[in-house]
């Protein structure tokens, strides 16, 4: 518990490049985060990056997208978790099956399908961020 809760204390202090600075230990060490987050719009194209061009987007099936890093980073694959924004303000009638799933990550890049409510790959808005 006592992890996740520095890790919330230090990301208020990233900078411009995604580096998180952090005097704070993480487990027995002091270090740096490095971040790469955005959202994805259904056809591929970025809607917004954290910092900004962290990543590019290659979309070439349906539901399928492929994250590349871009920029310095660490040379071992991040942690990622993604989330599908589901269309409508707070709509409550979703679907656990509509939603995204990580598939594969490595150094350069991570993918992901996001899903209709039958569970078939389907193109959707989605969020992600990434922490090295």
């Amino acid at each position: 518990m006592l992890k996740i809760v520095l890790l919330v204390l230090v990301a208020n202090v990233c900078t411009s490049t995604g580096v998180m600075k952090n005097d704070l230990p993480i487990g027995d060490k002091a270090g740096v985060i490095y971040v790469c987050a955005g959202t994805v719009n259904p056809n591929g194209s970025i809607k917004n990056s954290y910092p900004t061009d962290c990543f590019y987007v290659t979309h070439t099936k349906p539901g399928v997208y492929e994250i590349y890093f871009s920029g310095s980073k660490p040379s071992s694959a991040p942690s990622c978790v993604v989330t599908q924004v589901y269309p409508g303000h707070f709509n409550t009638t979703g679907n656990t099956r509509d939603n995204a799933v990580v598939m594969d990550t490595d150094i350069h890049k991570f993918y992901y399908v996001t899903g209709a409510a039958s569970g078939a790959p389907a193109n959707r808005e989605a969020m992600f961020h990434c922490l090295w």
